[in-house]
């Protein structure tokens, strides 16, 4: 896949490379529109990532060249036996491989830090294509494994219940409750562990309250809308505090 930049699939066209620089744009607004606010990561984070391992980053654009999901990755350095994944999740990740001292020469496991999927073309099976071609990467680099630090997409309407609880759920079908891990697992993903804490988002009370909408008068836990957890205020020291939970799974 690496040795072109645009490859045809039936009904997209996937750029992958050094060109998606031309797409920044593109991809910065695209992720505006479908990750919440306090989750989603800062563009300067996202451009670096893009200038510095773009091989490792896959858009897809439709039939009119209009961007529409895109892919995030990042190469690590693990053990080949996966136990020693970090509890801090996509943040162990962007902070290890966005090190200045960072050896890229030494990596040897592919993780994707993020899929993102314009709200119009869900439910497509297209989140299944860019996991296809993101384990292309895996294989044309000789890595042993993809992982994902997995945020499973209904656990934002259970925030009460605990992540190590709710990916035990099944549903009716005795399938995996939500639909998000049991696409990993549906294209051959296995679940390791959980990572409790993928995020951390600290920030003033009043910018949760221009992310969220809501009024925070005082300390307690909130349900916000998206979030997979409630969030802590801290009124004397005018803070909010959001710990984020993931679900490693690797192929």
């Amino acid at each position: 896949m690496n040795d072109a930049i645009i490859d045809r699939h039936a009904e997209y066209n996937i750029v992958n490379g050094i060109e998606q620089l031309n797409l920044i744009k593109n991809i910065i607004a695209l992720r505006k529109r479908v990750w919440p606010d306090f989750i989603r990561l800062a563009d300067d984070i996202i451009f670096k990532i893009y200038k510095l391992y773009p091989d490792f980053q896959v858009s897809l654009l439709d039939k009119n060249n209009e961007l529409i999901a895109i892919a995030n990755s990042l190469p690590i350095i693990g053990n080949k036996s996966l136990i020693d994944l970090s509890n801090d999740g996509v943040s162990w990740v962007i902070n290890t491989v966005l090190d200045e001292n960072y050896d890229v020469n030494l990596a040897n496991i592919l993780c994707a830090i993020s899929i993102t999927v314009s709200d119009k073309y869900r439910n497509r099976g297209i989140s299944k294509i860019l996991l296809q071609y993101l384990n292309q990467i895996k294989h044309s680099k000789k890595y042993t494994s993809l992982i994902v630090p997995v945020r499973p997409s209904l656990k934002c309407l259970y925030p009460l219940i605990s992540i190590d609880k709710y990916i035990k759920w099944k549903n009716k079908a005795g399938l995996i409750f939500d639909p998000w891990l049991r696409t990993h697992i549906s294209v051959g993903a296995n679940i390791l562990n959980v990572c409790h804490r993928s995020a951390f988002i600290t920030a003033t009370i009043s910018q949760w309250e221009q992310w969220t909408g809501l009024c925070f008068p005082d300390d307690g836990s909130y349900i916000i809308k998206n979030a997979l957890v409630p969030i802590e205020i801290d009124f004397m020291n005018n803070q909010g505090t959001y710990i984020e939970p993931n679900v490693w799974v690797s192929y």
